[in-house]
């Protein structure tokens, strides 16, 4: 009888891009790599903090705008590419593919690719509508119905499920049975 995998292991396999069963040494180097990213965060919430704190008093618009942008930042790319290059440095998100199955892995990968790229577009186009009704206060329904707004987001949708294509590929790995 097979084990079901917790939904914690799931969520962490996903995040790492680990395929197959999480084992003790892929456990040991995900509880490193996210120890390290956490001690980090920890001392750059704790100095951001502060600093805001000292400029809160000139301009507190300005001061929430720097925090609000330079935690995006650290957070969403300086973070999240230190997890992946680390998990890349150690092998955590190989794929390994006997050459028998290599076609059929890139098949199923291509789809993905489209899915990802899809729900990207939809949900970027979306998301900046929901952005422009806020900050511009310009209509929703004319933002979501613009033709330039649709074509953007159908750009940016083909750029971003060609990229994770990309690194999909990249993840594969052909071993001799």
């Amino acid at each position: 009888m097979k084990k079901r995998e917790t939904l914690g292991v799931k969520v962490i396999k996903h995040f790492y891009g680990i395929s197959g069963p999480l084992d003790e040494y892929k456990r040991q180097e995900v509880n490193r790599i996210g120890n390290n990213a956490f001690i980090w965060l920890w001392w750059y919430s704790l100095l951001s903090g502060i600093i805001a704190l000292l400029f809160s008093n000139k301009d507190s618009k300005l001061t929430l705008w720097i925090y609000l942008c330079s935690n995006l930042i650290i957070n969403g790319f300086v973070i999240t590419g230190y997890i992946t290059l680390a998990g890349h440095r150690k092998h955590l998100a190989e794929h390994e593919i006997t050459a028998n199955r290599i076609k059929m892995i890139q098949h199923k990968t291509i789809r993905g690719a489209i899915l990802v790229g899809i729900s990207y577009a939809v949900t970027w186009h979306f998301l900046m509508s929901l952005f422009a009704w806020f900050t511009e206060n310009t209509s929703f329904y004319a933002y979501i119905t613009s033709w330039h707004n649709i074509e953007t987001a159908f750009l940016s949708g083909i750029i971003f499920g060609g990229l994770m294509y990309l690194v999909q590929l990249a993840r594969i790995k052909k071993i001799d049975e």
